[in-house]
């Protein structure tokens, strides 16, 4: 690369002043480090030990020799000016494999090789210092450039172009739950036609495509539909990518069969690199080209005259060499976690990778007399079957510690005919680097007749597009990942056969368990030896942590979070987070099913809590048990930092695809701020300074953009800042999180187009929402909090607890309704003349966040609708006593005699975590009403026993629980997905009112 020139005169005097002082080098070292961006080169994929080059450049481009496997990281600053501007960047890169770009989180470009997100959809353009922001003006943001080479220097194969396929509807399926076993690939194309989800399931390697969801906009991918996926005469609607095709509909999948071609590879270069060029805009220009281009404004702006940046450019310059100090510690703490064996790919627990050099191994079980009939594709809810399974494959979870030293579940098919065959699947990771690995497969007592009739295959590959040597001989499977060390992973069954390329070893389940290791020499009564004592040692600690009577308990809020762990190179070079399950991915068609994943807002930052609560390290950061606070900061900076453009974080975030039009329910602040509390301000005062902006900006963000006039207060909305257009009704009320709630029944939303980032009359519903506008209050009072730990002045901490007072009093002086007893949404006085809209959910004490009611009101609320049977179903003493069976666990997500109720769906009913964990707080603040501390104390033991109810029976931790005593409008099983993380959002509330938190 070019390297400062700095650089070259502090060699120079190296070399030729044999006489240098020091005080002279010192100066000249502090000089050279005010401009320029670190450029460190690797000899692997996975920016792992020493560079093997570091050099200082001055541009945001840079090349260097292909041929070989590397990666490299471009880190320091970039400058901006005081004056607002929005800036569009430009990548060319050459000889990538894959390759981002963030600037300060925003992901700006990407090489197209992984994902591929469409027009409006990510934060490029990006303003900086255009906004009127509390945090004031910018001076710098931190800047990472992260490039892989596969040393081939081709890229991998990208999706098919739609004109290289065919396609054909085959007919529409019953895909309740699923059960049509095909896996879901993208969740939002809204490009998606007959030919598009062709392109999408041939370049991921199925034979058969697929279309769904209530705009057509879901590809799912299979290669057969199964026999229990009945064909159904509901009708599907248009493709959203052409409206002469249709494609499914909620739960109605529609199947193509297609033929296509790849396209011609692209010829070898011999050099890697990119280079990044900008174009800035004054923000009245942008403004004034917003009003005149509206959608077309992104076209416009991305062919203007693009220039590379660099220590002179303008109005951006390459600032310092180094990121920020609490960046360089995110990246340390986030690089120490993603060390070693895990299940870190998304869309399967099984697959056990091993980070950062992505050599992977999964344990397959599979038909002796149909090797090509195989369990691989396991997801932790229970699947029968579950997109990307084979029917009636089943998994029940177990112990899953923060530091992989003890994992295990259960997989099979039960009494099915095509898996009658159940094993437990148990490993154990050690030594440096988490690169011990001791894996053991046990048959359990159903073997189909005989377990002679089934093996094991361990399946080698590299993930994530990584190479390396691999080579599978007689009980042994070889992995020599590019540029870091060769291991040998040895079967106790030494006689285990090799397949023919070289990349699987099969071991019969005949003889009892089989097992694998690191180790050689390493027997089956060894490793089960070495699994137990782990074991023991997980359930030890869970005891330390939870107290014997509450393990239970501690154990399910914990594996709710790592049995979601995950990790990707799309979110900070790999950093780990938790996706709210393995089943739900919204990433831009990617490339293949290693890079799926979904950030969901509030769904993830939820998750951070539940991770956190396994960690008993006290303040000073002494570790008794290592792994939560790592996990649940990791994640923390993962969603706060997928915030967009605009300032908000979205409702939903993956491969640089966010939702622009709308967020989700603000909570970052408090979560931010329990965190605090649980681990102390010395030790979280660098998150906090991290974190502190992003969540100033979403909070400034419902000032500018979600205050609907005349009362100013908080409505829902859609409006994309990026294309300058609005949504509609239904994305309006995605942005509540409760997706079909009663309480947004009909229509009043405005879907006027064409604001700016400043105004806020586009996309609005006609509805002042008491759960938003409290939650909204909350996060400014914690922000207040914050504000000192993050050293920021006394005078934002007094506009912070002005601001949440101001809109606290509108709360009281609009939103209470003397008729319900409790606060009720609203609409504004351009719809229904400002009446209230009397559907009752657990929002209406979210009013509690603000501190607005009385002692009487929130008395009245506990009372009237809490403690009631007849509404949200909390028994007195929390022991259920008097409830019906038909609203037996309590707190549903709206009140049980409302006419919604009855059918139950979805939010028309069922029991949500994060209403539990939302009203948890609500009733918090109110401690010192006795109605309201009696209904706090009874709502956890409730919510308690309910989540240990699934957890019990199926090791299941629900999306959404069916609130009748024996769900027995859902199997006896879960209402929604069945490993949904923020289910035990539910057993969380008691741990916190206990003390064990």
């Amino acid at each position: 690369g070019t390297v400062n020139a700095c650089s070259e005169i502090i060699s120079c005097f190296f070399f030729k002043m044999a006489v240098l002082r020091l005080a002279i080098l010192s100066t000249l070292l502090v000089s050279c480090q005010g401009q320029g961006l670190t450029l460190n080169v690797y000899d692997n994929m996975g920016f792992a030990g020493t560079p093997i080059s570091t050099s200082v450049v001055d541009t945001t481009a840079f090349t260097v020799p292909a041929g070989k496997p590397f990666s490299a990281e471009l880190i320091g600053t970039i400058s901006f000016p005081p004056e607002g501007h929005v800036y569009n960047f430009d990548c060319n890169w050459t000889a990538s494999t894959m390759g981002f770009v963030w600037v300060d989180g925003h992901m700006v470009c990407q090489d197209g090789h992984v994902y591929q997100p469409g027009s409006g959809t990510t934060d490029n353009p990006l303003p900086v210092n255009y906004l009127n922001r509390s945090k004031g003006i910018v001076s710098s943001l931190p800047f990472r450039v992260h490039f892989y080479s596969n040393g081939n220097a081709k890229p991998p194969p990208s999706p098919v172009p739609p004109s290289a396929c065919t396609a054909k509807s085959v007919g529409v399926f019953d895909d309740t739950n699923h059960k049509c076993g095909f896996t879901g690939i993208s969740m939002n194309d809204m490009k998606n036609s007959w030919e598009e989800a062709a392109a999408t399931c041939f370049s991921n390697g199925y034979t058969v495509a697929g279309a769904q969801a209530s705009l057509g906009q879901q590809i799912w991918c299979g290669n057969t539909v199964t026999p229990n996926c009945p064909k159904s005469t509901n009708k599907p609607v248009a493709c959203p990518g052409n409206s002469s095709e249709t494609c499914g509909n909620s739960y109605l999948l529609e199947v193509f069969s297609f033929e296509c071609s790849n396209p011609p590879p692209p010829p070898t270069p011999h050099t890697a690199g990119v280079s990044i060029s900008m174009a800035g805009l004054e923000a009245k220009k942008y403004d004034a080209m917003v009003h005149e281009n509206g959608d077309n404004i992104q076209h416009l702006f991305a062919s203007m005259p693009h220039s590379i940046i660099s220590s002179s450019s303008h109005p951006l310059k390459v600032g310092g060499p180094t990121l920020p100090p609490a960046e360089e510690q995110r990246d340390k703490l986030q690089r120490s976690l993603a060390q070693g064996w895990g299940s870190w790919l998304h869309y399967s627990l099984q697959p056990i990778a091993k980070l950062p050099d992505g050599a992977m191994i999964t344990p397959a079980v599979c038909s002796a007399k149909s090797p090509n009939s195989c369990m691989t594709n396991a997801v932790p809810d229970g699947a029968r079957p579950r997109p990307g399974n084979h029917p009636g494959i089943e998994t029940r979870v177990g112990h899953h510690a923060f530091d992989h030293s003890y994992v295990q579940y259960y997989l099979g098919g039960g009494e099915t005919p095509n898996f009658p065959v159940n094993v437990s699947v148990e490993y154990s990771v050690g030594g440096v680097g988490n690169s011990d690995l001791d894996l053991l497969i046990t048959p359990q007592r159903i073997c189909g007749g005989s377990c002679s009739d089934w093996t094991v295959q361990l399946q080698g590959r590299y993930a994530w597009l990584k190479v390396g040597g691999l080579n599978a001989t007689t009980g042994k499977l070889i992995f020599a990942p590019a540029g870091l060390p060769t291991f040998t992973l040895y079967a106790t069954d030494a006689t285990a056969s090799p397949s023919s390329d070289g990349s699987t070893l099969t071991v019969s389940l005949g003889n009892g368990p089989v097992g694998f290791s690191t180790t050689e020499g390493s027997t089956t009564a060894s490793i089960a030896a070495k699994l137990a004592k782990a074991r023991d040692a997980e359930e030890a600690l869970l005891v330390a942590t939870f107290g014997a009577d509450r393990a239970g308990e501690g154990q399910a809020v914990k594996a709710s979070a790592m049995w979601t762990v995950v990790s990707t190179p799309a979110e900070n070079g790999g950093a780990p987070l938790l996706p709210v399950s393995r089943v739900w991915s919204f990433t831009p068609d990617a490339v293949n099913q290693d890079f799926t994943y979904a950030i969901f807002d509030w769904d993830n930052l939820f998750a951070t809590l539940l991770a956190a609560s396994g960690d008993r390290s006290n303040t000073t950061g002494v570790n008794q048990t290592w792994g939560g606070f790592e996990y649940s900061i990791s994640n923390l900076f993962q969603v706060v930092k997928s915030k967009t453009a605009a300032g908000f974080v979205p409702n939903f975030a993956a491969g640089g695809l966010r939702s622009q039009d709308r967020t989700e329910p603000p909570i970052g602040a408090k979560v931010l701020l329990e965190l605090v509390k649980k681990f102390g301000a010395d030790r979280m005062s660098w998150v906090v300074d991290a974190l502190f902006n992003d969540l100033l900006d979403w909070n400034d963000w419902f000032i500018r953009k979600r205050l609907k006039p005349p009362l100013d207060m908080v409505a829902l909305g859609t409006f994309n800042d990026q294309n300058h257009q609005a949504g509609n009704m239904q994305d309006a009320r995605y942005e509540s999180g409760l997706d079909n709630s009663p309480m947004y029944d009909g229509t009043f939303v405005n879907t006027t187009s064409g604001c700016t980032l400043y105004e806020s009359g586009c996309g609005l519903m006609q509805l002042y929402d008491v759960g938003m506008t409290s939650m909204f209050v909350q996060e400014a009072f914690s922000l207040a909090q914050l504000a000192p730990i993050a050293g920021r002045p006394k005078s934002l901490v007094d506009m912070l607890n002005a601001r949440g007072k101001a809109m606290a009093q509108k709360v009281s002086d609009h939103l209470w309704d003397e008729n319900m007893g409790t606060f009720v949404n609203r609409f504004s006085a351009d719809h229904n003349n400002g009446t209230f809209y009397e559907h009752i959910s657990p929002t209406s004490f979210y009013a509690m966040q603000t501190l607005a009611p009385t002692d009487e009101q929130a008395a009245m609320m506990a009372s009237k609708w809490l403690l009631n049977k007849s509404h949200f179903c909390i028994a007195p003493n929390g022991d259920y006593a008097g409830n019906s069976d038909k609203c037996y666990w309590g707190l549903p997500s709206i009140e049980a005699s409302d006419p919604a109720y009855p059918p139950l769906g979805y939010w028309r009913g069922y029991v949500w975590g994060p209403m539990a964990q939302l009203t948890y707080w609500s009733l918090q603040y109110y401690d010192h009403v006795p109605e309201v501390r009696q209904a706090r104390k009874s709502l956890c033991k409730q919510m308690t026993g309910l989540m240990m109810s699934q957890w019990n029976m199926h090791r299941h931790i629900c999306e959404n629980y069916n609130p009748h005593r024996t769900a027995d409008t859902t199997g006896g099983d879960c209402s929604g997905t069945r490993f949904y993380h923020w289910g035990a959002l539910t057993g969380l509330i008691g741990l916190i009112e206990d003390g064990l938190f």
